[in-house]
C-alpha cells in the first residue's frame, strides 16, 4: 500500500513537471505565470505530502523496535 502509494506521488509530480514544462513553451502572459505558480505550488504539496508518507512509514517501522527495548528495561 505503502509503495503505490508513493509511485502514485511520483508519477503526479512527473505529470505537474510536464505541465509546468508545457506552460512555458505555451501559454501566454499574463496567464502564463500565475499557472506556473499554480502548478509550483501543486508540485511542492505532493513531494511534502511524499516526503510525510514516507516520515510515517520510517515510525511505524521503529515502533516495534521502540517497544521492545521499553520491554527489555
Amino acid at each position: 500500500m505503502q509503495t503505490l502509494s508513493k509511485k502514485i506521488v511520483e508519477e503526479n509530480v512527473k505529470l505537474v513537471e510536464e505541465l509546468i514544462i508545457y506552460t512555458d513553451e505555451k501559454v501566454q502572459e499574463p496567464k502564463k505565470q500565475k499557472l506556473k505558480e499554480l502548478l509550483e505550488s501543486l508540485k511542492k504539496f505532493l513531494l511534502d505530502k511524499k516526503a510525510s508518507s514516507a516520515r510515517k512509514a520510517e515510525i511505524i517501522l521503529r515502533m516495534p523496535l521502540l517497544q521492545i527495548t521499553v520491554r527489555k528495561a
